[in-house]
């Protein structure tokens, strides 16, 4: 991870993916050495505000953006059969560690009164036994974005 002081260089880019959204990924550097320290990618969608519900990017829209993407799909796993474009398959059981009663603050929600994402990734790592925390390093994370909470 990079430390206090450590400067890292961002790059990110943006694709369109289905008529619902549009993906970003970006590749974290450290500025010193060039390596690669990081990668993320996401998946941005369009929501109606008054109905709650997904809705279809309008082809106006889609141009505005479309024009700033690579022309080849790219992705920041460039790797083969990586898992940032793999369906997250719905869990059955319940999760060998789980926490239920969460209940958002406000300073959990986004400007849309909804769960900020990265609220979700702290209410993962609050679930997990403090051994585990104590002796394992996060080195992936996936998360899937089901319903509005």
């Amino acid at each position: 991870y990079p430390t206090w002081g450590d400067v890292v260089e961002i790059e990110t880019w943006c694709q369109g993916e289905g008529r619902i959204g549009t993906r970003r990924d970006l590749i974290i550097k450290d500025l010193a050495t060039g390596e690669v320290i990081g990668r993320a990618t996401s998946k941005w969608v369009m929501m109606n505000q008054d109905t709650r519900k997904l809705q279809r990017v309008s082809d106006e829209v889609r141009e505005e953006y479309l024009v700033f993407c690579p022309r080849t799909p790219r992705l920041a796993f460039p790797e083969e059969d990586n898992g940032s474009v793999k369906k997250i398959p719905k869990l059955e059981e319940p999760a060998d560690y789980s926490r239920s009663e969460l209940v958002p603050r406000r300073a959990d929600l986004d400007m849309n009164q909804r769960v900020n994402n990265v609220t979700y990734i702290g209410w993962v790592l609050e679930s997990m036994p403090q051994e585990i925390i104590d002796t394992h390093e996060l080195q992936t994370i996936t998360l899937d974005y089901r319903r509005e909470c």
